[in-house]
Order: structure tokens, then C-alpha cells, then sequence
């Protein structure tokens, strides 16, 4: 029996190690209102600015850093 959902996510642990490898943010590449989404998940205080406004991304990613951890578990197939 082949058994994808747990290749699936053995292919999501390597891809989150290979961000992890690389230090990439996923931050980068969000935008304003997903930033504050995450925030809000985190029962974070939103910063007030204008969401045009590159420094206001900039305060939105600070205060949501830390709150995205790319994390994977260990998954085998057998």
C-alpha cells in the first residue's frame, strides 16, 4: 500500500528544512494584511500606519518575528 499523505508530509519536512537551511523569512514575502493576521493570531498589538507605507511593513514583520516558527515533524512511511 503506498502510503502518500505520509510521503506528502515527509516532503513538506524537507522543504521546511531546505527554507530553514537557506534562512529564508516567509515574512518577505507576505503582504500587509497577511503580516496582521498572523499578528492578531499571536493576540499581538497591531501597530497603527499606512499599509503603502515600506517602514509600516518593516514594524509589522518585527513585531510578528518569531510568531512564524517553519517547523516540521519526523515522519516515516512503514
Amino acid at each position: 500500500m503506498f502510503c502518500f499523505h505520509k510521503l506528502r508530509k515527509h516532503y513538506k519536512e524537507y522543504l521546511i528544512f531546505k527554507v530553514n537551511e537557506a534562512k529564508l523569512d516567509p515574512a518577505d514575502n507576505m503582504e500587509v494584511d497577511e503580516l496582521r493576521a498572523v499578528i492578531m493570531r499571536e493576540e499581538k498589538a497591531i501597530p497603527e500606519g499606512d499599509e503603502k507605507d515600506a517602514q509600516y511593513k518593516e514594524r509589522l514583520k518585527e513585531v510578528s518575528n518569531g510568531s512564524m516558527p517553519v517547523q516540521g515533524e519526523g515522519v516515516r512511511c512503514g
